[in-house]
């Protein structure tokens, strides 16, 4: 595990603020007997806890084809599983239970941000690793506001023990991603990530044109 001046530590408050991407593989996943449904909560395994107040400390999530977390932080379709709150870590495993639970297809990699951002420091949550055989996590640290939006940190095949709770298989799902979610020319590329076992797709959009059956439409 780290101690409470290293990193990666996502409870980690030795600097005010603290942003992680945990990348973990479908392979892994598969391995330790998931299957695609939804995840409803997950944990960090804490040895010493920091015991310090984590100021909106929030999760996002992502399914992604990425095999390897890179300097450069994967801001795109992320969705927020774990709302922004404030919370203090404790010993064995520290449970986040999602406020929207996470559609996994049972087949793609899993992106996992956490993010804090306090105004002081004390130290940091000293948390179990394992060491994987790829580039896992990446991260940054700073005595500064605003680290949730930094776009890069540094990368680690350290990555926190992490334990899902899930519920698998169930009925037909809907989810997409969209890209770009803010623009000036009102064209924006829908991505179908809809799962068990889809056959048709039908969108409305919402603002009084034309639906579109497509599995992956573009709209103005």
């Amino acid at each position: 595990f780290n101690d409470q001046y290293t990193y990666p530590a996502p409870y980690g408050n030795y600097y005010w603020g603290a942003k992680h991407q945990i990348l973990v593989r479908a392979s892994e996943m598969t391995a330790a007997g998931m299957t695609a449904g939804n995840i409803t909560a997950l944990a960090f395994q804490v040895n010493i806890p920091g015991g310090t107040a984590l100021t909106g400390f929030g999760i996002r999530m992502k399914t992604t084809a990425a095999t390897n977390a890179t300097a450069a932080f994967d801001n795109t379709g992320l969705t927020t599983v774990y709302s922004p709150q404030t919370y203090t870590d404790a010993a064995g495993w520290s449970t986040h239970t999602f406020t929207t639970p996470f559609a996994w297809n049972g087949t793609s990699n899993v992106l996992i941000e956490t993010c804090f951002n306090n105004s002081a420091w004390t130290q940091n949550a000293q948390m179990y690793f394992t060491s994987t055989a790829y580039n896992s996590v990446s991260y940054y640290y700073q005595d500064m506001a605003n680290i949730c939006s930094q776009p890069s940190g540094t990368t680690d095949v350290n990555r926190p023990n992490i334990r899902f709770s899930f519920t698998p298989n169930g009925p037909p799902t809907a989810q997409f991603t969209a890209n770009p979610t803010a623009t000036c020319s009102g064209t924006v590329n829908f991505s179908d990530q809809s799962f068990f076992g889809i056959t048709a797709w039908l969108w409305n959009f919402g603002d009084g044109t034309p639906t579109s059956s497509a599995q992956n439409p573009v709209h103005t």
